[in-house]
């Protein structure tokens, strides 16, 4: 009795052993697909920004052709490096909106919300600073 007790034990350690080997498999498969999936939306994600600055650089130097004649291509690498410039604008405006929406949802209660707000707006200043250093960029070019 004792040793039909044993293999059975066994045979259910054993059947466990399998069933915790077959989710981690499982589970593993999953995070590999998500990160498959996250990776190829951060991509799309890019390719759509970068499909975005080129046709407003293309919309630029269409305009510079038509206000100073000559051809649209004649003023791509300048109408690049300002749509390059407005996007990056634009990046740091997303970036102050959250920082802001940050200070909104974080509160004064607590010292360590007050930190995290005076750390966001000191933030928010230096990108400010960036945005006026980057306009000034376009306004050279």
């Amino acid at each position: 009795m004792k040793n039909i007790n044993t293999a059975y034990e066994i045979w259910k350690k054993e059947k466990v052993r399998l069933q915790a080997e077959e989710m981690a498999k499982i589970r593993a498969a999953r995070y590999e697909e998500e990160r498959r999936n996250r990776a190829e939306a951060i991509n799309k994600r890019r390719n759509e920004a970068k499909r975005a600055i080129m046709k407003r650089a293309w919309e630029i130097a269409n305009d510079a052709a038509i206000k100073f004649g000559g051809k649209a291509s004649e003023y791509i690498s300048e109408s690049m490096k300002i749509s390059w410039v407005m996007a990056k604008i634009e990046n740091k405006k997303d970036e102050v909106f959250m920082l802001n929406m940050k200070d909104i949802n974080g509160g004064a209660n607590n010292i360590v919300a007050q930190n995290q707000i005076r750390t966001n707006r000191e933030a928010i200043a230096k990108i400010e600073n960036e945005i006026a250093n980057l306009k000034k960029s376009i306004d050279a070019a």
